[in-house]
């Protein structure tokens, strides 16, 4: 059962460092089965004798788990990219995740070089490019240097796919999206307010006595002082702007897409948030902000 389990998954996906781990496992336990059934006078030190056999082939030589699983991993990768050509943003989307998913995996187990034997051309204008951080296309999406798996991608035909970006496509109601503020240094004017709060939808608001806070949820903003709701504000209108904005590979977008402001009698607000992740049903999932709150003096 373990080695036809493991048979199916590499034959899907190749091997893996956990996968080669588990079949090394796989290999020495059927040998010891084999030899204690096979001899009656099985000594146990055998066990750890070629255990220990099993570990250094792991570690060293051609059999080794890092020359067996990048083997493997390129392998794969070059048969994906042959059986698909030719590639493009019209290609099948579980195609462009596969693809995109082993050049992460060997970009980050084997590191860029390792590329040199299986995408020479696109490593060597990567190498080229390697001073610059990003250039703008004339669709207006970016590619960027400093991230071969997003760079690779784009020169095979198409834009890299992550993992979310996959299972949005297969299940869309679980689609989560994820925004991020650029970082900048910009000081934050405070004036007209009385209170900055730094913030997250997690938060556990107080309810001290005469406190101030602030609440998110299922996108409805409530202002509170003490266990008193002093506000309400919907952020319906500002979600729905902010789903349909196009973003980059990386999510990051400018500081002012991620501002709410919002005022009426009883309070003024304005939240600057870091990042946002709405799910598919567009709603707050979760987010980090810094809150400008004006509490007004009561008739």
């Amino acid at each position: 059962m373990l080695g036809m389990a493991l048979y199916m998954r590499v034959m899907e996906y190749g091997i893996t460092y956990n996968r080669y781990l588990i079949g090394m496992y796989g290999i020495w336990l059927a040998l010891m089965s084999i030899y204690f059934i096979l001899f009656g006078k099985a000594q146990q030190k055998w066990l750890f004798f070629f255990a220990s056999v099993f570990i250094l082939v792991s570690q060293f030589g051609p059999y080794s788990a890092k020359n067996i699983t990048q083997k493997s991993q390129e392998q794969r990768l070059m048969k994906l990219i042959k059986e698909a050509q030719p590639l493009s943003e019209e290609t099948n989307m579980k195609t462009k995740y596969q693809i995109s998913d082993v050049i992460a995996y060997i970009n980050q187990n084997y590191g860029t070089e390792s590329f040199k034997r299986t995408l020479p051309e696109i490593y060597k204008r990567f190498e080229e490019n390697s001073k610059k951080e990003h250039e703008i296309q004339e669709d207006g999406s970016h590619i960027y240097f400093y991230n071969f798996p997003y760079f690779a991608t784009n020169e095979l035909g198409f834009k890299f796919v992550n993992r979310w970006d996959w299972i949005s496509y297969k299940n869309p109601k679980k689609r989560e999206r994820y925004f991020y503020a650029k970082r900048d240094k910009s000081a934050i004017d405070i004036t007209g307010y009385n209170y900055l709060i730094l913030y997250n939808t997690y938060s556990m608001a107080s309810k001290e006595e005469n406190s101030t806070t602030i609440n998110i949820e299922k996108n409805l903003l409530t202002v509170n002082q003490g266990r008193e709701s002093l506000s309400k504000f919907k952020l319906d209108s500002f979600i729905e702007k902010l789903a349909h904005k196009q973003i980059n590979e990386l999510g990051n977008i400018d500081r002012e897409e991620l501002i709410f402001e919002a005022e009426d009698n009883a309070t003024r607000v304005k939240l600057l948030f870091s990042n946002i992740v709405l799910n598919g049903e567009k709603e707050i999932l979760n987010a980090n902000y810094q809150a400008l709150i004006k509490v007004k003096k009561r008739q």
